[in-house]
């Protein structure tokens, strides 16, 4: 899933806290939580 584009699905799902010396969002960095499904 890319993630370059304002509307891309994948940025709903992103950390939405701003870098403090870009101003951009921290996209490549979440925590995430992995389990396994049925």
């Amino acid at each position: 899933m890319t993630f370059h584009f304002r509307e891309s699905p994948t940025n709903e799902i992103t950390n939405p806290v701003l870098d403090p010396v870009a101003i951009i969002p921290e996209t490549k960095v979440a925590a995430v939580r992995v389990a396994k499904l049925g």
